[in-house]
Order: C-alpha cells, then sequence, then structure tokens
C-alpha cells in the first residue's frame, strides 16, 4: 500500500514538473480579445508628382482615422493573424502654391491644401508575439483626394469657377497601405501601439512611398 502511495505521488509530481511551464508561459502570455477597436492620430507626408510652376511643402500633415479588427482562429492565445478594416481623414494645409504669371506681368499664387480619405481591408500578421509584439500588414483599397485652393495672391483667377470646382472630391483610386506595427498590451482589454505606413495611390506599386504615415493607437480589445 505505502509503495503504491508513493507511485502515486511519483506521478503527481512528475505531471506537476511536466505541465510547469506551460501554466507559467499561459499566465504570462497577455491574452488579447477577438475583436479591436482602434483609433489612431499621427503625421503624413506629402510626395506628390511634380508639376511646373508649384511649389510643395512636404508636410506634415495631421491624420485621424479608425480601425476595426478581428482575429483569425478560436485560441486567443495562439492568435497571429487578424482581419482589419480601416478608414481616416488627412490633411495638410499648405500643400503647395501654384504660380501662374499672367500677359500682363502679374503674378498670381493659389495656395493648394491636400486633404484625403482612405478606405481599406486586409489583415495583419504578428511575426513578434507577446505582451509586446511586432506586427506587418496589407491592405488595398480606395482613395479619395482633393486639393481645394485655401487662398489666392494677386488678381481673381481668369476663371472664376475654378475654385469652386477644386473643392470637388476626386473620383476613388486604387490604394495599397502596407503597414509595421508594434504593439504593447497595457491589459487584458486595452494597448497601445506605433504603427509606420505608406499609403500609395493610383499606380501602387510605383507610388509605393508617396504618401508615408507615422500614426499612434490605442485600442480596446474586447
Amino acid at each position: 500500500m505505502v509503495s503504491s502511495n508513493r507511485w502515486l505521488l511519483s506521478c503527481v509530481t512528475l505531471a506537476a514538473a511536466a505541465l510547469a511551464p506551460v501554466v507559467t508561459a499561459r499566465a504570462q502570455a497577455p491574452v488579447r480579445g477577438q475583436w479591436l477597436v482602434e483609433g489612431q492620430a499621427g503625421g503624413w507626408w506629402h510626395r506628390e508628382s511634380r508639376q511646373p510652376g508649384s511649389v510643395y511643402d512636404a508636410g506634415p500633415g495631421g491624420f485621424v482615422g479608425v480601425r476595426l479588427g478581428h482575429a483569425v482562429g478560436e485560441a486567443r492565445l495562439d492568435q497571429r493573424l487578424r482581419l482589419v478594416a480601416g478608414t481616416g481623414y488627412g490633411r495638410l494645409g499648405e500643400a503647395y502654391t501654384e504660380v501662374i504669371i499672367c500677359p500682363t506681368g502679374e503674378v498670381l499664387r493659389a495656395i493648394h491644401r491636400s486633404e484625403l480619405i482612405p478606405l481599406t481591408v486586409g489583415a495583419e500578421y504578428d511575426v513578434v508575439r507577446g505582451r509586446t509584439a511586432l506586427a506587418i500588414g496589407i491592405e488595398a483599397g480606395a482613395l479619395w483626394t482633393r486639393a481645394p485652393v485655401g487662398s489666392r495672391t494677386g488678381p481673381p483667377p481668369i476663371d472664376a469657377d475654378s475654385d469652386a470646382r477644386s473643392r470637388d472630391w476626386g473620383s476613388p483610386a486604387a490604394v495599397m497601405l502596407p503597414s509595421v506595427t508594434l504593439r504593447r498590451v497595457w491589459a487584458p482589454t486595452f494597448s497601445g501601439s506605433v504603427s509606420l505606413r505608406a499609403l500609395s495611390g493610383q499606380d501602387p506599386l510605383a507610388n509605393l512611398l508617396r504618401r508615408p504615415m507615422l500614426a499612434l493607437g490605442l485600442a480596446w480589445e474586447p
């Protein structure tokens, strides 16, 4: 009987020793939620195609946005892949100045601001997982832009309706949004992030670095 009890105690001890690292790892690993709702704010830099007779300001401009994500998989501790969707609004107050020399010799300057609204969907993957995680992502979607005239100096424009037309949003263009995100879990339902992105339009591969972005985020992960 004593031998049987010793054998049973030895089995329990060995099992506890084998499971201890697993239990410790699970206790230390952050349990992230299935969903992610994140607000973001940051800056973006203007790298538009240069036009003759224009003076450009590279920025940075301001950007605010929101992202929604959903983790793929059932094991919350092992989730690396997350489906994401996002939108936002970016604005650079004095993006470029258009300079026109009139036949009379007078100089007309039109100061344009640059605005954009992206709408994208895609995925991100944690290449480094833990309380501090590093993720790479790729999103694609549509981008609306406009460059309205904010102010003018010099004589009135020949075309009086040109300023009004500059305030119209153009047709959406295809856009890609590759990203690298560093995320830190502060609590079971909250995390903060720093992300570097490249918002490219029209010809995404050729214009990959036309609008680089840097954003800080605060996420709720229920």
